[in-house]
């Protein structure tokens, strides 16, 4: 049997029919290419619907083989003891979507280190990594530093900026070469316990894109969208890894 992934879902209400779709039904959703990677490099998708009872977290986590955290809104800054920034920018008041899914994926996060499964973040879920491991994050980088975020542009596929690489790893090369989606205006303030960072934003080196767990077989996550560059070298090489570390794991 093929390795079971769990893959996070965006929650939505919808309820003032903000969405593209503009139905008002509450939806839970995920952009595909996040399972094709899954697939492509021998891995199961399993779709993972937030919940308001956290002890669910727990049984989602002995049923997988690996989890990724996707993408999505921004994470409730009361999981690292802030207040919420006054709205204004690129800072949106936070409802109740984005609250439950930040104590719902805290809790898949701290089940899924005491398992030592397999876990790779991506843009959100690398922010959601940091802070379940004690770390906090700039609420919004431009407000709060001066430097600007990466909130991306008209087209989301857009190659935003290049990364250099701060750790030799695995993934050196490719990310030295690649020049990677972006969008976000959060970013990693303080890093979370085990955490390594490998990677930065071109010429930005408080910016932190990619970071590694030192202690766990693989628990990683990357600030950019790989999912948004589904041809790329980088793409291939991180899912590749992320499902060989699942594979080795599986008894």
């Amino acid at each position: 049997m093929r390795p079971r992934i769990g893959i996070t879902l965006e929650p939505s209400t919808d309820g003032q029919r903000l969405r593209p779709w503009r139905t008002g039904h509450a939806l839970d959703y995920l952009m595909s290419t996040y399972s094709q990677l899954v697939r492509a490099h021998g891995g199961l998708p399993v779709l993972i619907v937030a919940g308001s009872d956290l002890s669910e977290a727990g049984e989602f986590i002995h049923q997988l083989d690996g989890l990724l955290l996707s993408g999505g809104a921004d994470l409730d800054p009361s999981l690292w003891g802030e207040a919420e920034l006054e709205p204004g920018g690129l800072v949106q008041p936070l409802g109740p979507d984005e609250k439950l899914r930040s104590k719902w994926e805290d809790a898949l996060v701290r089940h899924a280190l005491e398992q030592d499964l397999p876990l790779f973040g991506i843009c959100r879920g690398l922010q959601q990594l940091n802070v379940s491991l004690g770390g906090s994050l700039w609420q919004d980088l431009e407000r709060q530093t001066g430097r600007a975020g990466h909130p991306g542009g008209d087209n989301p596929y857009h190659l935003i900026h290049g990364l250099d690489v701060t750790v030799p790893s695995e993934f050196s090369d490719l990310m030295g070469a690649a020049q990677v989606t972006s969008s976000h205006h959060q970013g990693l303030r303080r890093l979370g316990r085990g955490l390594r960072v490998l990677a930065t934003a071109q010429g930005e080196p408080n910016v932190v894109e990619a970071a590694r767990h030192e202690e766990h077989g693989f628990v990683m996550g990357v600030q950019w969208h790989p999912e948004r560059m589904a041809e790329s070298p980088l793409t291939h090489g991180l899912f590749r890894a992320f499902l060989h570390a699942v594979e080795k794991r599986r008894p």
